[in-house]
């Protein structure tokens, strides 16, 4: 059975897991679907459990990274909804939704089966706790890049050095487990574990154990987040990239990437439609990247270990031949480039290279206004009628979360 047709079977299982019921009649039920969440094994239950709440963490994965990639410039808003069009022009409300919801459902029930599995005999080397960890670490670090304040599972508020702690533990956790396990799915576990602490150690400001993270990962590493075309659960099991580009034409692809695809960089993927975005105002430039409901998220990679490292040694010399490598992956000529220029072109040709990938917000909050093609604030949006770019450096969180979190009361 695929993984994911087995974590729809259980869906309705974990629930039961996550929810405390006061009705005697619902537990005394006798119903197939349903587990009672003291009757769980994490030996027998814990796979079907561990790869629910895996699709959980895809699913909020998929969310955060297409309002980010709004928020940041990789994409324009072409959606009709003010709440988009916040997010793009950088000036959120608490109102606003912000893929909240579906995001910190992933984190919930990630760390339900991370408790879960823990009971397990063979704990240290089980690779669901392993994948477990990896989905609970990988939503700390996205909430600790794009959310000012964070929380989970109802509780009190996070800051951001919280969320990267709580990040690099889950993270740390993963590695070890999978490496212990040692099959080919434990080993990929543990280098995107490396490379998710890589990266959380250097928006900490922790540049050598960044570098020392990613050491070890292949150049040619790859760990996918795999979607699927299934009509009755595009929601949760769709790309929200396609979603967001054949259901609700919303992502429109920026003149600066449109500009590289047309001078023939193989990076970027893009078609014009001859149709207007769902706004009726934008143009339809509709990305390619994500080609259909299916197509699949890259979580990690050795190309990301490569920036990593990069980025944390801050040898001049070396991020300059490496900017010159990409750039030539791009078809361009190289530069000859020092300081601050040398260090917006490396996050330009990261931007490129890892275009929607939900990169991009960790490098905003680190550089600010150093990341490039970045409209600055004050200055008019592309949809001038919304007002024009605001200042916001991460996003609140939303009154979804806060009017009914007791510890935001």
């Amino acid at each position: 059975m695929s993984n994911r047709r087995l974590s729809r079977r259980v869906a309705a299982i974990f629930a039961a897991t996550v929810v405390v019921s006061a009705c005697d009649d619902f537990i005394s039920i006798t119903n197939p679907n349903v587990v009672e969440a003291g009757a769980i094994d994490p030996s027998t239950d814990g796979p079907m459990i561990a790869w629910s709440a895996f699709q959980d963490f895809v699913a909020g994965f998929g969310a955060i990274t297409l309002n980010t990639a709004f928020f940041t410039g990789e994409a324009w808003t072409g959606d009709s909804s003010e709440d988009r069009s916040e997010i793009g022009r950088r000036a959120i409300g608490e109102s606003n939704p912000s893929g909240w919801a579906v995001f910190a459902r992933g984190l919930a029930t990630s760390e339900n089966a991370v408790d879960l599995l823990r009971e397990a005999p063979d704990a240290d080397r089980n690779i669901h706790l392993a994948r477990v960890n990896l989905s609970a670490g990988y939503s700390y670090l996205l909430m600790a890049e794009t959310y000012c304040v964070g929380t989970a599972r109802g509780g009190p508020p996070l800051s951001t050095a919280d969320m990267i702690d709580l990040a690099i533990q889950r993270l740390t956790a993963a590695r070890q487990i999978g490496e212990a396990e040692g099959s080919a799915a434990g080993i990929a576990i543990a280098r995107a574990a490396a490379v998710g602490l890589g990266r959380a150690h250097l928006l900490a400001g922790r540049s050598a154990e960044a570098a020392q993270a990613v050491s070890a990962v292949p150049a040619n590493f790859e760990f996918l987040l795999y979607n699927a075309d299934d009509p009755a659960n595009r929601q949760r099991l769709g790309n929200a990239f396609w979603q967001a580009t054949a259901d609700r034409a919303a992502l429109v692809v920026p003149p600066a990437y449109r500009a590289l695809a047309d001078a023939g960089d193989p990076r970027i993927s893009y078609v014009d439609t001859g149709v207007r975005a769902y706004d009726g105002f934008l143009q339809m430039y509709a990305q390619r990247k994500y080609p259909g409901w299916a197509a699949p998220y890259r979580l990690a990679s050795g190309l990301e270990a490569r920036y990593i490292a990069i980025e944390a040694n801050g040898d001049p010399g070396a991020m300059l031949s490496f900017v010159n490598e990409r750039r030539a992956v791009g078809g361009h000529d190289p530069v000859n480039l020092s300081g601050d220029a040398l260090l917006v072109e490396f996050l330009w040709q990261k931007s490129i290279d890892l275009w929607l990938e939900g990169t991009r917000m960790g490098d905003f909050r680190r550089h600010g206004d150093k990341l490039p093609n970045l409209i600055p604030s004050g200055q008019e949006f592309y949809k001038p009628a919304a007002g024009p770019v605001g200042t916001d450096r991460c996003f609140p969180l939303p009154l979804i979360e806060t009017s009914t979190n007791k510890h935001f009361r």
